[in-house]
């Protein structure tokens, strides 16, 4: 395995750079407990914390985007999306400060707002649309539609800041966004490409909500093949409409199957991980095995 740079990093520097979350993460798929867990979670350490204590808030995966200015989340991405909510909501109610404007937006050269994001989304349009939405123009309605997961937790977010700012001095507001920037933190992991970043996911356990099965699965053969990437997506994408709640267990059942032949003991994760190339660029094959059996499990499930 090639080198790896780790260092235990403040949020107010992870949101001066900037990031992509690749096609094949799955949606933002955060609930408002959650989001409203975070916030409980810093609140209640900003308020209590001793000089130079930190509160750790778990691992994120990366790979190093040097040449594109941009690195790529393999893992972290719905908690490092909720913190931009987050810091967005802090924002409202901290207008002036400059540091954590900076850190939901971004500057061009010649000190001008830009209009892109610090964390662009590639796994759907409207991901992609409804973050920017959420954190540039800044558009909220009455009642957040409820598939739009990033109205309804920056909504409840919001609440949540604006409710406790009510109670707080201009000094006890600044307190807690300093705490916010500099002693809440992350472990970012950098590593120099995607296959080493997958490895080190399946080592790491953190505090997010972790890549699937299907996930690893659907990223191997994005790398295989990145020139009919977009093909696959579709095919995927159809796969899921399927049983979004059950279609795993096609991807657990292709597996043990494979590691039965290869007398392999391996978990799904590491045979993945160690699965030889060749079998993994074998696109047609495996997409015309998921696509029978997901004729057969349409079929399976309607006489049940």
């Amino acid at each position: 395995m090639q080198s790896l740079s780790a260092v235990q990093t403040p949020i107010g520097k992870m949101f001066l750079n900037k990031y992509t979350i690749p096609n094949f993460q799955r949606p933002y798929s955060w609930e408002v407990d959650e989001c409203l867990q975070l916030w409980e979670d810093i609140e209640y350490f900003a308020s209590n914390k001793k000089d130079g204590e930190t509160y750790f808030c778990g691992c994120v995966i990366l790979v190093d985007g040097k040449s594109q200015q941009r690195d790529t989340i393999i893992d972290g991405q719905q908690r490092m999306t909720t913190f931009l909510l987050l810091l967005k909501s802090l924002l409202k109610i901290d207008g002036t400060n400059k540091r954590l404007e900076r850190c939901v937006r971004i500057y061009d050269d010649y000190d001008n707002l830009s209009i892109d994001l610090r964390i662009e989304s590639e796994v759907l349009t409207d991901d992609a649309k409804e973050l920017r939405t959420e954190v540039i123009e800044d558009r909220l309605g009455d009642n957040p539609k409820k598939y739009n997961r990033f109205e309804i937790n920056y909504t409840s977010l919001l609440k949540a800041v604006e409710k406790w700012r009510r109670s707080k001095t201009a000094e006890e507001v600044a307190a807690l966004v300093r705490a916010v920037i500099d002693d809440v933190v992350v472990l970012p992991i950098r590593c120099p490409d995607q296959e080493n970043a997958l490895t080190i996911f399946n080592t790491v356990n953190n505090r997010g909500m972790s890549l699937s099965d299907s996930d690893i699965f659907k990223a191997k053969l994005c790398i295989a093949f990145a020139e009919r990437r977009d093909e696959f997506l579709r095919d995927w994408a159809n796969l899921a409409k399927v049983d979004s709640d059950n279609y795993e267990w096609l991807f657990n059942t292709y597996m043990h199957i494979r590691m039965s032949i290869n007398g392999s003991i391996l978990d799904t994760k590491s045979a993945l991980t160690k699965e030889n190339t060749s079998n993994m660029k074998k696109m047609e094959t495996i997409c015309c095995w998921l696509k029978s059996h997901k004729k057969q499990w349409t079929i399976f499930k309607s006489c049940i």
